[in-house]
């Protein structure tokens, strides 16, 4: 099976088109397993009345679609059925870059079985499906930390990573991306942040 860096079933920047009663199916794909919508200019892409995306598949993110964050409509599809797909890092039906645009698919099923999927080693969404990448950061169990002494013994700051869905990060991402967060106190010590890079 040939693996498509994006777009395995449909890519489209620049163009307009309208699908109807379309089956996008058995695809493959880095981002976009299905679908990847990356407009960079006024265009129109419209899906519907039906359509029907199953058993695409993402290595990293948007196993049916990937939408970039600079669309200019947000609703382009409907009556649409996502079933079986999935994405290694996140969103096994749709996921986005950062600002998510969730209501782009009208009168839609999204089939999601998230128990199996996790058993398989595949990554966060939420109960539609849809994911984006990490945009926050915040501290595990506990507060921001008053102090830490530094010594020759080990200590642990638990910080948890999310999506704009509030989605917890995890599975296949946090092994193949680092990512570095930065603790800034203020002077006296009552107030601290996460920075996430």
């Amino acid at each position: 099976m040939m693996i498509w860096k994006n777009g395995g079933g449909m890519i489209n920047f620049n163009n307009d088109f309208t699908f109807k009663n379309a089956t996008i199916s058995h695809n493959s794909a880095f981002n976009g397993g299905g679908i990847f919508y990356g407009i960079v200019a006024a265009s129109s892409v419209t899906f519907g009345p039906t359509c029907t995306l199953n058993n695409n598949t993402a290595k990293h993110y948007g196993g049916a679609v990937f939408q970039s964050p600079a669309l200019v409509s947000d609703q382009w599809m409907q009556n649409a059925t996502f079933e079986n797909n999935s994405a290694f890092y996140a969103g096994s039906n749709a996921a986005w870059y950062t600002r998510p645009s969730p209501d782009f698919c009208v009168d839609c099923l999204f089939d999601i079985n998230n128990e199996t999927r996790y058993d398989y080693g595949y990554g966060y969404d939420n109960g539609n499906g849809f994911a984006t990448t990490p945009t926050t950061a915040s501290f595990g169990n506990q507060s921001c930390p008053s102090h830490v002494y530094v010594s020759g013994d080990e200590f642990k700051i638990e910080v948890l990573l999310k999506d704009y869905f509030g989605n917890l990060v995890k599975g296949p991402l946090l092994f193949a991306q680092k990512f570095s967060v930065k603790i800034d106190v203020d002077p006296s010590g009552s107030n601290c942040s996460l920075n996430g890079t």
